[in-house]
């Protein structure tokens, strides 16, 4: 807690049961940051089999769909209520509504020309297609990034320029503290797949999430480390459909005395912060951020805990 910059009061606070905030210098105009920490009192063992089986995702409401990569691809997609998104995605092109570089633009184009007027709020079969499609796009990126890590992320185009996921994901490594206390960790994150990967874990997860009102497809790696008395874990959102670019999470978690003290900190980057009046949307964006975080997480110490 010393090394993330808590003053002496935090520790009787986070003991207390209070789940304490702080903001995290961001090096980008595009990203917001925060911190948090909480004392979960259940053990770490559990706290991690939870994290691990994908029970901390059953707990958001915004989460709709979840499931492990390896496993496919298959169960994610839009479903039948879901089909005017379906409709917009086989309609984007260069901008900010979705996340699609040009090349996966132009899939979705040929798809389109493919299918002729079939609309896919009326045609099951047109909605099927255009997720099959977006399937293949996604495990195109996840297999690209297993290869070549950040920097085989393709960027989005936005017409008159471009957002650049791998830039961003590079940019949490090197501003993580997690490097100075795990330097083991850091070094088995900043030099995937290459670097020495003894004693971590990996695993890839689909997941549909409710993202401003709209269900967006998102794509993470996440890897463990793990002992009888501490945990890191980090999850890195390669992809995601719309709204915001990417996001690196570490999070570490020390048992004692039955129960575990959790520090977690999230990286996100967005270009609605950016631009003009950037340092006003910075402050509203990462507040709603430190918001949303601790209901999330006030949710996840209930299952903990019960």
């Amino acid at each position: 807690m010393k090394a993330a910059g808590l003053d002496a009061g935090a520790k009787d606070r986070v003991l207390a049961g209070e789940i304490v905030s702080k903001e995290l210098a961001e090096g980008s105009d595009k990203e917001l940051a925060a911190g948090l920490v909480l004392r979960i009192r259940a053990p770490l063992a559990k706290t991690m089999r939870a994290i691990r089986e994908g029970k901390t995702f059953e707990v958001n409401r915004d989460v709709l769909a979840f499931g492990k990569a390896d496993g496919g691809l298959d169960k994610l997609g839009y479903t039948a209520e879901e089909a005017s998104e379906a409709l917009a995605v086989l309609n984007a092109g260069p901008g900010s509504r979705f996340n699609l570089s040009n090349v996966e633009i132009g899939r979705f184009r040929a798809l389109k020309a493919r299918l002729k007027s079939a609309d896919p709020r009326k045609d099951p079969q047109a909605l099927e297609a255009i997720n099959t499609e977006y399937r293949a796009i996604l495990a195109d990126r996840l297999t690209a990034y297993r290869k070549g890590s950040v920097t085989a992320i393709a960027s989005y185009s936005r017409g008159k320029g471009e957002s650049r996921p791998a830039e961003e994901l590079e940019l949490a490594v090197n501003e993580t503290l997690v490097g100075k206390l795990f330097p083991e960790f850091h070094r088995a994150l900043a030099g995937y797949p290459s670097a020495s990967q003894e004693g971590m874990e990996h695993e890839y997860w689909w997941f549909k999430q409710r993202v401003e009102n709209r269900p967006v497809f998102i794509l993470a790696h996440r890897m463990y480390q793990q002992d009888a008395h501490h945990a890191l874990m980090m999850e890195r959102q390669i992809y995601l459909g719309a709204s915001y670019n990417s996001s690196q999470t570490i999070a570490g978690g020390v048992e004692e005395g039955g129960t575990v003290i959790a520090l977690y900190g999230n990286r996100c980057f967005t270009d609605q912060v950016a631009g003009e009046m950037s340092g006003m949307k910075h402050n509203i964006g990462r507040g709603q951020m430190i918001n949303e975080l601790k209901a999330d997480f006030e949710n996840v110490r209930k299952m903990l805990e019960e």
